[in-house]
């Protein structure tokens, strides 16, 4: 399980969708616990390093609009 904003985190909330130009991903669900900065966090399983590596550069640089 990856944890963008970092952990532990537990309350595993609702699926998020991702939506990237005209892509559109499910990476996993939305956080609202608190983190180690009580900011939400985003989680993916079971990913491979394509889409891992795809989410973080678009977490980044890439316009994503994100809604639970």
């Amino acid at each position: 399980v990856i944890c963008t904003e970092g952990g532990p985190c537990h309350d595993h909330g609702t699926p998020l969708v991702c939506t990237v130009g005209n892509l559109e991903f499910t990476p996993g669900l939305y956080a609202h616990s608190t983190c180690d900065k009580n900011q939400p966090a985003y989680f993916a399983s079971l990913l491979s390093k394509q889409f891992r590596d795809w989410f973080n550069d678009a977490h980044k640089k890439v316009p994503k609009t994100c809604y639970p």
